[in-house]
This record gives C-alpha cells, sequence and structure tokens, in this order.
C-alpha cells in the first residue's frame, strides 16, 4: 500500500503510527520537532511500502517495536 503525499491524508491508524513515532524520536532522540516528523513519515512511509496496513488487534501493541 502507497501511502498518500501528505499525512492528513492517511489512514487514521498510519497517522497515529506517524504521531507517536515522532513523539518518540523527538523527546528519546532529542531532535527538533521538524526533524522527528520527517524521520517519523520516512519510517511509516517505508513500512507501508512493505508490508501495507498493520493488522488491527485487541492484543498488545500492534506497533513492531
Amino acid at each position: 500500500m502507497t501511502l498518500q503525499p501528505l499525512v492528513a491524508d492517511w489512514p487514521a491508524d498510519a497517522v497515529e503510527d506517524y504521531m507517536e513515532r515522532a513523539a518518540i524520536v523527538e523527546f528519546c532522540g532529542r531532535r527538533n520537532r521538524l526533524d522527528a516528523e520527517r524521520l517519523a513519515e520516512k519510517i511509516v512511509r517505508e513500512k507501508y511500502a512493505a508490508h501495507g496496513a498493520p493488522a488491527v488487534t485487541n492484543e498488545g501493541s500492534s506497533h513492531g517495536y
């Protein structure tokens, strides 16, 4: 699955993954917000290109890290 060019047009699960990853990179990686968002976008796009939409489960985290 290929994601739309704008994050705002992504499915809700992809946006949630993006926002969470950006927050982690910003806080733990001590990066500024813009750099964190760019890296998070790259990671989520690569994940979707390789695996498509993640399965939704009720057990534990579906984020894969």
